[in-house]
């Protein structure tokens, strides 16, 4: 399992309770980044290894667990892990079972639409990373009102506020003038990176000085890397792969873009925004909710390459614009999506939910 954006937030949150009320345990369904930094952090880990679509063992292991552990609030984040903690919850007795849902997965089959509704309706509280989101679960799963409540994705803003070295640029044989376009994100088809190289090749027509970096790994990387040399700006294009270094990334970028066709609380956007850069992103999902259009970035139609090719032409020409928007981002992130705001919320769901229990 890569370090998506819900594992990054089970990191911090399990990280940053206040450890003197929790002490907190992942228990992940598989190995992989998570469980490995988990480990380098010294939290406590377990990985259950389920086989198959359900596994009765794995349940039972969780409910086995979960009874042994004395564990208070158990907090899932994600399809599988939802509808195994809430069974397991109910089943264990445990006081509180709280699921995070960070994208609309169950739409793809019937299968997840009758498993999420169940963890939901077993839960006694459903998170949605964004107001969107919330409102796509009350209208499309019809779950109760009360019990769905938004709670943003935080980022520990101070991480990402590094000073360009030039050292990265030149270990990327980047030209120090050349200007940088960046996306970080997963390489699947939902992040929409094709529209961003078509936009690509629009720009390199005008604006010659620059260079397109993508920062990640995924299922369409031949794909996009096959584009980029059919476009003819292979030259222009650099697929970094998976990075652990995406602060320095970011301090080398000049513009970040998100071409998502879905979205909800990108961790990626509220990074670039804390580096203090002018961000373009698809007007999708619960992007809006962090991004104000002309205000702290800019915002286009989904699978529009004209448009997102002028938007980026548009803050390559204009720096004031440029400067300005990067600058309100970063005051904005800071206020409304730090790491502290959502650790504080998240501490006062847990105590209000074991309390109303506990009556």
């Amino acid at each position: 399992m890569k370090l998506a954006g819900a594992q990054k937030v089970v990191l911090s949150l399990a990280g940053n309770l206040n450890k003197d009320e929790f002490h907190t345990i992942i228990a992940s369904l598989y190995e992989g980044d998570l469980i490995e930094e988990a480990r380098r952090l010294d939290i406590d880990v377990t990985v259950l290894r389920p086989k198959g679509i359900f596994d009765i063992r794995t349940l039972y292991f969780l409910v086995k667990f979960l009874k042994k552990k004395k564990i208070d609030v158990i907090h899932s984040h994600g399809f599988d892990a939802n509808y195994y903690g809430a069974i397991a919850a109910r089943i264990a007795n445990t006081p509180v079972s709280v699921i995070t849902e960070h994208g609309r997965y169950w739409l793809e089959y019937k299968r997840r639409i009758f498993m999420t509704k169940l963890a939901a309706y077993l839960s006694n509280a459903v998170v949605a990373v964004s107001e969107d989101l919330r409102e796509s679960l009350l209208r499309e799963l019809r779950i109760k009102p009360s019990k769905v409540i938004t709670l943003y994705n935080g980022i520990d803003c101070d991480k990402f506020t590094l000073k360009a070295s030039g050292a990265l640029k030149a270990s990327l044989n980047i030209d120090p003038d050349e200007l940088v376009v960046g996306n970080v994100a997963n390489l699947r088809p939902v992040k929409g990176q094709v529209y961003l190289l078509s936009a690509a090749a629009l720009v390199i027509k005008k604006f010659g000085k620059i260079k397109f970096v993508f920062a990640g790994e995924g299922e369409s990387r031949a794909e996009l890397e096959s584009e980029a040399g059919r476009l003819g700006i292979s030259s222009k294009v650099i697929f970094l792969g998976q990075r652990h270094d995406i602060a320095e990334i970011l301090s080398m970028i000049d513009i970040f873009v998100i071409s998502s066709l879905s979205e909800e609380i990108s961790l990626a956007i509220l990074e670039a925004m804390a580096a203090g850069k002018a961000v373009i992103a698809t007007d999708v999902g619960g992007n809006p909710e962090i991004i104000s259009n002309e205000i702290n970035g800019l915002l286009v139609a989904p699978k529009d390459e004209t448009a997102l090719s002028e938007a980026i032409l548009r803050l390559l020409s204009d720096r004031e614009l440029a400067g300005r928007l990067g600058k309100n981002a970063h005051i904005y992130v800071n206020e409304k999506f730090s790491l502290k705001n959502m650790v504080d919320t998240s501490e006062r769901l847990y105590k209000r939910l074991l309390n109303e229990k506990r009556k």
